[in-house]
């Protein structure tokens, strides 16, 4: 029964909408060598993992008696309708299978597992993402396997060395999945910190030192195996920060012109990179022309000042513009100035009062931002998502689907109301509770916060866009259903021990 809410949602949408796909992005996930998609910026996990449903509706589509290798296939991927059918099938089997693992960690009553269950199914952002080709999908599954092992281990008195080699892994996954996910590494020391609030425990201390050790090995690990990927091809892997924050210079279009030009005079000076000295002067010229920052023209202007000889090596080039703009970024970021930050908290306000269908809806105009570079992937538009289909035609089935605009009034601020009072309706029920529930009311609080810092980090450090709102909706929902839980389970304890006779009423 469980199981069946949760893949009800899945069902609808394999049955009444075709495959999206997160913009051109996607498509570059599963077709260019891995080794340059993750050059690129793109989790290295989803390039490998999506191949594998991919290569078999390749092999099932295959009518010559000659196919591509696996290894071949690995390294260019061909896609195909079974092949995408394949993966959107597993993403919603992943997806529920994550959930039903949660859910089943969250509360130990049948009942209460059942209203659990649907209240995840009511969210349409997680079952559409899972509809939805690109790496944010994966990232949104693992990060709830990560949250299902971290709750397990926390309600463990001692946790064993097995326990955290588990949480090391899935921590590991969710870093090669999603960059962004390194905030994550804060979720188990902030639990244990809040936890010593009411208990002063050396467990605590000993368990915030052990979480912080698993991260950090963690990210070491994951950043090796990018750089071994990376150099499958010998295309040296680094950091690509810096062309992410070419979409956070918007900013500087709303400011005044003195308040503009005060504000790239004490940026400049903050650097002593002559080529991001350079990148500053190109957007201040931008700025002075009346031109859109748009990343193309600025790296446009910038690679023609470069020598001659620059020019003409490829590797070299993109290197040495990356650590340019990477260094661009490092001058706006150490520390941001007043005018940065007022605008990513704007930013920050806006994604939180933006409605529930916002989100989902955004999906189907990514899959319809397609059509503006279709020169670069012809093939796709013999997929069935685009086959006969206008932009137009993509973008409306968005309203035309009611599970997709289900909860339409629903905000981010609304499920943070929602999340206070459940956790203060904890704190009055669990003042004498044992430390485990204590520690579970730490835990949620720990995915409300780093929830918010995964958004608040991008408004920060880019762009924001309806789809970088899941990691908050993702951690503030299953937060909200954690304590659920916990309350159902503690009103009917508390139930239970009053309805016998001769035991005292405790937590």
């Amino acid at each position: 029964m469980l199981a069946l809410i949760l893949l009800a949602p899945s069902i609808w949408l394999m049955a009444t909408v075709h495959p999206l796909w997160r913009d051109s992005d996607a498509w570059n996930q599963l077709t260019r060598h891995p080794s340059a998609a993750t050059s690129s910026g793109h989790g290295l996990l989803y390039c490998f993992v999506a191949r594998v449903p991919l290569y078999l509706g390749y092999l099932l589509e295959q009518r010559q008696s000659a196919a591509l290798s696996i290894q071949a296939f690995f390294e260019y991927a061909s896609v195909t309708d079974t092949g995408v059918l394949l993966l959107i099938a597993a993403q919603h089997v992943a997806l529920a299978a994550a959930a039903y693992c949660f859910i089943v960690s969250a509360t130990r009553r049948f009942w209460v597992r059942l209203v659990l269950a649907a209240a995840f199914a009511s969210n349409p952002i997680f079952p559409t993402f899972a509809h939805c080709v690109g790496s944010e999908t994966l990232s949104m599954i693992l990060v709830l396997v990560l949250a299902t092992v971290g709750l397990r281990l926390l309600r463990k008195e001692e946790p064993r060395w097995s326990d955290w080699y588990v949480f090391a892994v899935a921590f590991y996954f969710c870093l090669v999945a999603r960059y962004v996910n390194l905030c994550l590494l804060l979720l188990l020391p902030l639990t244990f910190a809040f936890s010593l609030v009411r208990s002063r425990a050396r467990a605590q201390l000993r368990g915030a030192g052990i979480a912080i050790l698993v991260a950090i090995a963690s990210v070491a690990v994951a950043r090796q195996t990018a750089a071994s990927v990376g150099l499958w091809k010998k295309v040296p892997y680094h950091s690509r920060f810096g062309f992410t924050f070419l979409w956070r210079l918007q900013f500087l279009t709303e400011l005044p012109p003195p308040a503009r030009a005060a504000v790239l005079e004490h940026v400049a000076a903050r650097t002593s990179s002559r080529d991001a000295q350079s990148l500053i002067a190109i957007v201040r010229e931008l700025l002075n022309e009346g031109a859109d920052l748009q990343a193309g023209v600025i790296l446009d202007r910038f690679s023609s000042r470069l020598p001659e000889e620059m020019k003409r090596k490829g590797t070299a080039r993109l290197l040495r513009q990356d650590f340019a703009l990477n260094e661009m970024a490092r001058a706006f970021l150490t520390p941001p100035t007043p005018e940065h930050l007022r605008a990513a908290r704007e930013d920050f306000a806006w994604v939180r009062s933006m409605p529930l269908p916002n989100v989902t809806a955004y999906l189907y105009q990514t899959t319809a931002s397609v059509y503006d570079v279709s020169n670069e992937m012809p093939q796709i538009f013999q997929l069935i998502t685009y086959r006969n289909a206008t932009r137009d035609q993509i973008n409306a089935r968005a309203g035309e689907n009611g599970y997709v605009r289900f909860w339409p009034a629903l905000t981010l601020n609304h499920c943070l109301c929602a999340f206070a009072l459940e956790l203060a309706g904890l704190l009055l029920l669990l003042r004498k509770a044992s430390p485990e529930r204590r520690i579970i009311c730490g835990y949620g609080v720990a995915l409300g916060l780093v929830g918010m810092a995964m958004v608040y980090s991008t408004c920060l450090f880019g762009g924001i866009l309806p789809r970088y709102t899941l990691p908050m909706w993702e951690l503030i929902w299953i937060a909200l259903l954690l304590y659920a839980g916990a309350l159902a389970d503690a009103l009917l304890d508390r139930r239970l021990l009053r309805t016998e006779p001769g035991v005292r009423t405790h937590t």
